[in-house]
């Protein structure tokens, strides 16, 4: 019991809750929380102090084999998710309790929501599958976003423009919807070969599978133009970040998690938008486009007018001028 309340004061606790949200992680992953955690029930706040303290909880930790190194990776073993486990049952109202319920609910949503989306991107349109992406890069900040013309796109499906540093740069997008094999180098080097048919400095390739060797090896091959690779784990995690395709996501982080209530993975799964809903969420996409250009032709109406009002006035004064004269 003694160890137990040390571990708890001396955040090793804090450090198995953070592991068992997350499953695996290096301790760049840890360090925000755990820093707002040392800050909040400590006299700590120098952060060279706070990542030695994380690094050395974490050393015990691993001693104890409640925690395993993995490469430069951390995950909670079993035997120390049994040791949070006997915390939980022992502090049974305390903040701890509700923390470690909290976060693990939030691990459930956010596995379901991963799958839930895998799923639906599997069977979705390639149209369909287009314009998620088309609306993905507008929330990343592009501009000028297109799908293009599926009859003559040329390996490319949607352009975009996208900005680095204080330069505008014209990228191209090919997105691969398969999910039974690696995207291969010729992919890419086709995509590089289009680039100048759409004035385009750089590529980026989308699949919900992933890249082979020979892909990875030659996308920042020096002296040509760089092609950025997205497979579906991190296009899974871009969709999230920027809720595309998904409403109302929870937040990740162990601080987020204290200061509200958030909802259980079965009624939070029903917000996930279901094929229909992003059909017509598309649908009503084109509309707004539909209206827009109607009223850019009512504005270019309103000039007509305006222009042909000008010419009949001056016509009118013309003749009164003549009128006039004689």
């Amino acid at each position: 019991l003694v160890t137990k309340d040390i571990d708890i004061k001396e955040g090793l606790v804090q450090i198995l809750v953070q592991l068992s949200s997350i499953q695996e992680g290096k301790r760049a992953d840890l360090i925000d929380d755990w820093e707002n955690y040392t800050i909040n029930n400590s006299n700590l706040k120098k952060e060279s102090v706070i990542k030695d303290y994380l690094r050395r909880r974490l050393v015990n930790l691993i001693d104890r084999k409640y925690v395993k190194k993995n490469g430069n990776a951390y995950l909670i073993t079993e035997l120390g998710k049994l040791y949070l486990d006997s915390i939980e049952l022992e502090e049974e109202n305390s903040i701890l309790s509700k923390e470690t319920k909290l976060s693990r609910k939030v691990e459930s949503f956010t596995i379901e929501q991963r799958n839930f989306l895998k799923e639906y991107l599997k069977q979705t349109k390639p149209y369909q599958f287009e314009h998620i992406v088309k609306d993905l890069l507008y929330a990343m900040g592009y501009e000028d976003v297109e799908v293009t013309s599926p009859t003559n796109d040329k390996g490319v499906d949607v352009t975009g423009i996208s900005q680095n540093g204080i330069t505008t740069v014209k990228e191209v997008i090919q997105v691969k919807r398969n999910t039974t094999s690696n995207v291969i180098r010729p992919v890419l080097d086709s995509l590089r070969g289009s680039l100048h048919r759409f004035d385009a400095f750089q590529g980026t390739i989308i699949t919900l599978s992933d890249f082979a060797k020979g892909a990875k090896d030659a996308a920042f091959e020096k002296g040509a133009a760089p092609i950025t690779l997205i497979n579906g784990e991190k296009l899974i995690d871009l969709l999230l970040k920027y809720k595309i395709g998904v409403l109302n996501a929870p937040e990740h982080s162990t601080s987020a998690r204290r200061s509200s209530s958030r909802p259980s993975s079965a009624s939070a799964s029903k917000k996930l938008l279901s094929p229909s809903a992003s059909e017509k969420a598309l649908q009503a996409s084109k509309e707004k486009d539909k209206d827009k250009d109607r009223s850019k032709d009512k504005e270019k109406e309103k000039e007509k007018d305006k222009d042909k009002s000008r010419r009949d006035s001056k016509t009118s004064s013309k003749g009164k001028e003549k009128e006039n004269e004689k």
